[in-house]
């Protein structure tokens, strides 16, 4: 992929979102029960936060007739 802007990730878990971070990648945290133990932080350097896959879906079509993804 040559225009990195264009890229998501999707992530539940700390060290995902930190490879993505570190990439320079803007990040959606989708939540899981297993990375309690490090929300503050995951939360922290998310760029969008969301409960499930559902809600996830509707960040995307919401973010899409707005023109932001």
């Amino acid at each position: 992929i040559s225009d990195l802007s264009k890229c998501i990730v999707i992530e539940d878990s700390l060290t995902g979102v930190i490879a993505a971070k570190k990439a320079n990648l803007d990040v959606i945290v989708v939540y899981d029960k297993y990375s309690d133990k490090d929300r503050e932080k995951i939360n922290e350097l998310a760029d969008y936060n969301v409960a499930d896959f559902k809600e996830l879906i509707e960040l995307f079509k919401k973010s899409k007739m707005k023109g932001e993804f």
